[in-house]
This record gives C-alpha cells, structure tokens and sequence, in this order.
C-alpha cells in the first residue's frame, strides 16, 4: 500500500490500478434518491431485522452493549425529544444473528447537521455492522429497507459519505443514489457537537433540483 501526503497530511492509498490519487480525508459526497425504484429483499435466515424508534424507556435498540453505540442513539434520542429534528421520523433498522445486534443504519430528519436538506427530507447514516458479518448484504438490506418504509412523493433521502469510503458509496450506488454534491465538514471553535457538513460544490445537472433543499456553495 502506497500513502500520500497532501496539505492536510496522510491522505491514503494511491489507486496503484490508474496511478491516481484518491480524495483527501476530510471530503465528502452527497448523494441522494428519491427511493421510487428500492425494492426490499427479504433478509436471509437466521438474521432477523426490527425498527428502532425513539419512545420513553427506550433510548437505544436491544443488543446495543457497546457504549459509543449507546450514546450515538442516546444523542438522537435527546435530539427527537428536544424537538430538534425537522419533523418526527427518526429511527433505526437493526439486524441481529442470534438475539444480538450485528448491523444498524440510522436515519433521521433535518437538523443542524445537515442543514441542506429539505424539512421533509430523510438523512441515512450511522451505519454499523459487525466485523465478522461484513459482506453479508446486511447495509444493503437496511438501506432499501428505510427507502421503503419511508418513501413518499416529494421527499428525497440523502446519504452523505466521505470520499475514501468506498465500500459504503458501493452500497449507496447500487441502491440507485445519484451524486448530488460534494462537500466538507465544519467544526466551529473545534467542537464536533456543532457540527455540520457543508455543500461546496453541487452537480451541474442537478443544480435546480438542489435548490429546494436549500443547499450552499462556497
């Protein structure tokens, strides 16, 4: 494996294949879909998947031991019950194998973090699975799983991934999202709590459909 330096440091492995530099660390797409052409697959046994949602007594899903989990679905948690979320359709998918969670995908409405999107927009994110069930199809399965059960005339879900990601803007593709921008993320004073991710550059064949989300070049 061959790194790279660029101005912001270690970017990561040259594409030995076509010689060219990946993007830096730091550089974000955003893609987006409408959810009309997802059709959800059935989840091969013994997996079994259930619907998260934010309600009293429940801050996470069952299964979620690990503590960093706990307090990702604790964050949204106080978000929806704060009323900070654009409207009230927060919540996860969760797959388990054998009474234990092993993949979740998030997914909530506009807030500070994504102040792009329209307010009846869907943000997916906060994917998670299982080292030992990686390549299982389970992030697949979850996507077009939150594309339709919450799919409806006017809304677009969006689906923001950083650039070296690779394997999740293979999952986003294949479930039929369009890049729809690029962009970075911005810490004010330092601080992760008020951050958010920043359009700096949108398609040009989607420029106008973008403007409804209230989407910001710089």
């Amino acid at each position: 494996m061959v790194l790279y330096l660029t101005a912001s440091g270690i970017a990561g492995p040259k594409n030995e294949t076509t010689g060219e530099d990946p993007p830096p660390a730091g550089h974000y797409l955003f893609y987006r879909s409408s959810g009309d052409q997802a059709r959800e697959e059935p989840l091969a046994p013994p997996y079994v998947a259930s619907a998260w949602r934010p309600s009293f007594g429940r801050p996470w899903p069952a299964g979620a031991s690990d503590s960093r989990d706990r307090l990702r679905f604790l964050f949204r948690y106080l978000v929806h019950y704060l009323r900070l979320f654009a409207n009230r359709e927060c919540g996860a998918i969760c797959v388990y194998f054998d009474n234990r969670l092993v993949h979740y995908s998030g997914f909530t409405p506009r807030y500070w973090r994504f102040p792009f999107m329209g307010d009846d927009d869907i943000q997916i994110g906060n994917t998670w699975t299982d080292p030992v069930h990686r390549g299982k199809g389970l992030a697949f399965f979850a996507l077009e799983k939150i594309l339709v059960m919450k799919r409806k005339p006017g809304r677009y879900f969006w689906y923001c991934v950083e650039a070296i990601n690779r394997p999740s803007i293979r999952v986003a593709t294949r479930a039929g999202f369009e890049l729809a921008a690029e962009g970075t993320w911005k810490k004010p004073f330092g601080i992760k709590l008020i951050g958010s991710y920043v359009i700096t550059s949108k398609k040009q064949h989607d420029g106008a459909a973008l403007s409804h989300a209230g989407g910001t070049s710089e």
